[in-house]
């Protein structure tokens, strides 16, 4: 029987102050890898191909806080390579209306 692959992804939130107070919910695929204050990581496994990410600051969608402030969430699909580990790096982006958070990392 053939051994599975998997690679290890490590995700990392900025510790700037911006959007600081707001949780980030982070997804692999619709499933919840995790949630990420300021300064925190969060490492995983999955296999290799191609999978989607996404940040938001709750689960479930429910993404206005109030005060018409729309915090959306963010998705990018990504290839995972064998035997290339991922590393992540989700920047926080607050402005008066909107709160994104990106991802940003080594998967190019």
């Amino acid at each position: 029987m053939a051994e599975e692959i998997s690679v290890d992804v490590t995700i990392t939130r900025d510790s700037s102050f911006n959007g600081s107070l707001i949780p980030c919910y982070v997804y692999c695929d619709e499933k919840n890898v995790g949630v990420l204050h300021p300064g925190e990581t969060i490492q995983f496994k999955v296999s290799p191909g191609l999978h989607t990410f996404k940040t938001d600051r709750q689960p479930g969608g429910n993404n206005w806080i109030g005060l018409g402030c729309n915090i959306r969430p963010f998705l990018k699909p990504i290839t995972v390579n064998a035997n290339h580990p991922l590393m992540l790096r989700v920047k926080n982006h607050a402005h008066l209306t909107t709160c994104t958070f990106d991802l940003e990392g080594n998967e190019l």
